[in-house]
């Protein structure tokens, strides 16, 4: 239930002024941090538009760069991430799994994007070939490493099972504890 506290209506920030105090932000007036921090504390989400998001900055850089300028590629590619964050997220993940989610998607479009650079260079110098063929091994162990880190957080995550009775039959009660809940302690 909310209280009256709760009920209460903060004010809109004033953000007419708002194209000067971002300029003068990146120009690196510090006399403008205070405003920033107030809008920041007013308004949590625009985290991302002021530029705090950098796995977002990352992605859409990649995007670009995997895309260019061909739109419906950059559209698509944006459903596939999304697909594979609905996939691999589950029902109610932790924050912890959404980062960790958010980084296999990256790390899986680097690993695709490093894919389809090496394969284009087939006429590149020995040199860059064998540069995009490294960097292609660097982005598929990144994404390895991501996905090893998400199912190992998974897995501490899922539910023990225990056999309380200590049968051999199987029968006996069993006790299901994540690990981390001790309310039964």
């Amino acid at each position: 239930m909310e209280s009256k506290v709760d009920q209460v209506e903060r004010p809109a920030p004033d953000l007419s002024g708002l194209q000067e105090l971002l300029e003068r932000a990146a120009s690196g007036d510090e006399s403008v941090l205070p405003g920033i921090r107030a809008i920041l504390d007013l308004l949590p989400q625009s985290v991302s538009f002021f530029g705090g998001d950098l796995a977002q900055k990352a992605e859409q850089s990649l995007l670009n760069s995997t895309a260019g300028k061909n739109l419906a590629q950059r559209e698509a590619l944006l459903r596939k991430m999304e697909q594979l964050r609905t996939e691999l997220s589950g029902a109610n993940p932790d924050p912890l799994e959404r980062l960790l989610v958010d980084r296999v998607a990256l790390c899986w479009l680097q690993s695709v994007h490093a894919d389809c650079q090496y394969a284009y260079a087939t006429v590149a110098a020995p040199t860059r070939v064998e540069f995009l063929q490294r960097h292609r091994g660097h982005a598929h162990r990144q994404f390895l490493s991501a996905t090893k880190c998400l199912t190992a957080v998974k897995r501490l995550a899922l539910p023990i099972k225990a056999d309380v009775a200590g049968t051999a039959t199987g029968s006996a009660e069993t006790t299901t504890r994540g690990p981390t809940d001790r309310s039964n302690e």
